[in-house]
């Protein structure tokens, strides 16, 4: 069966993909085909990226998980609401889920997700904590 691109990314590496697990206790998650990828906005992005895009322009009112320097920009020019990873951290701090945000950020950076330290910094800034 063939998946969405963004769900082949999810399950790449795959019996031993880490999303996999995720992806059999997400029950709310939805998955949606688009039509066609708009090719102009293909050539600077990812297709994962570019259909995550083209999908926020047809469910209004959503919001966009990116944090791909590109991708946001594209976005963004598209008056399209985002919000990365490091935003997320800082709302479930906010909301009392998570006690740390700074250490996660560290530990995702460490893994291998690109996160700059110029994000890390401002998200420490905005929940009071120290870098």
């Amino acid at each position: 069966m063939h998946h969405p691109l963004y769900i082949d990314e999810i399950l790449a590496g795959g019996e031993n993909a880490s999303g996999l697990n995720f992806l059999d206790r997400a029950s709310w998650l939805e998955q949606w085909t688009l039509e066609q990828t708009p090719e102009l906005i293909s050539i600077a992005l990812g297709l994962g990226e570019t259909e995550v895009i083209q999908l926020a322009e047809q469910l209004p009112n959503s919001r966009l998980l990116l944090d791909d320097h590109r991708a946001r920009r594209v976005a963004e020019d598209l008056n399209l609401e985002i919000i990365g990873s490091a935003g997320i951290l800082v709302q479930a701090k906010r909301k009392m889920l998570i006690r740390e945000v700074v250490p996660i950020l560290r530990n995702m950076k460490k893994n291998g997700y690109y996160i700059g330290d110029r994000v890390i910094q401002r998200a420490a800034q905005a929940v009071g904590e120290t870098v």
